[in-house]
């Protein structure tokens, strides 16, 4: 059909397969991160890799791409507001990355612009700081419980916390950090109350209609150890809610 459009977004393609820690030993992956980093376009990429220049020593490839650029976007997934997500999507479109808005800078002066895409970096790195204080807070919290409850003794490191004790948005970075840690599965799971939907019953009265109580959050297998597959285990034990993801990453709640 004559259209030539694919080579334009091969640097989101190769952002994207090395923020999914896709595998390096796939000839094809390897191949198109190779290319499309090579000729970065987009102006979000373009933009936060040249502000992490210094961090990334001026190279962009898998390695520096997972640690200085990945975990920006991760961070906007995670933890941004509808907002603040916004902006760093539209500053991914060439057309509305480059608008002159007004200058949301700390200290700026009235008539002072900016550029979109200028705006989206402050955002990235303000959303980042804030994950990972939230990220440290949950981590502290976490391993006092391990201390307090002799959560070592047993052979999966199992949170059950009440609603507010960990930003759900973060369980599963944190499950990660706890895996590598203590080379075991973990599961960090928040108390969830729900009620059954009954039509005869009214409103008033439904909060004291059977509540279902459950826990919800995030489980992560232990390669070390050789648990590949724990989300078939916690499957198979028969208290299970749901297991929704990959073999060793996934969503999980129990009744």
């Amino acid at each position: 059909m004559g259209i030539n459009n694919a080579d334009n977004y091969l640097d989101l393609v190769a952002l994207g397969n090395c923020a999914d820690m896709m595998s390096m030993t796939s000839i094809e992956t390897k191949h198109i991160i190779n290319k499309g980093f090579k000729d970065i376009k987009n102006p979000f990429f373009f933009n936060l890799s040249q502000k992490n220049a210094y961090s990334m020593k001026n190279k962009i490839n898998h390695m520096s791409v997972a640690f200085y650029i990945a975990p920006y976007i991760n961070a906007i997934c995670r933890s941004g507001t509808i907002e603040e997500k916004k902006i760093t999507f539209d500053s991914m479109l060439k057309y509305k990355a480059f608008q002159i808005l007004p200058s949301t800078k700390r200290g700026h002066h009235l008539g002072d612009t900016e550029q979109l895409v200028e705006q989206a970096m402050r955002v990235v790195t303000n959303v980042k700081a804030r994950q990972t204080k939230a990220q440290d807070t949950g981590l502290q919290k976490l391993e006092n419980m391990i201390k307090e409850q002799h959560l070592l003794d047993h052979k999966v490191l199992l949170f059950l916390l009440e609603p507010g004790e960990i930003n759900k948005n973060i369980a599963g970075l944190v499950a990660n950090k706890f895996m590598a840690k203590y080379q075991r599965p973990v599961c960090i799971l928040t108390k969830v109350t729900e009620y059954q939907d009954d039509a005869n019953i009214p409103p008033w009265e439904k909060p004291q209609n059977n509540p279902i109580i459950s826990y919800q959050g995030s489980a992560r297998g232990c390669d070390k150890v050789g648990i590949t597959d724990f989300k078939s285990i916690c499957a198979e034990t028969g208290v299970t809610q749901y297991c929704t993801g990959h073999p060793g990453a996934f969503g999980l709640g129990i009744l």
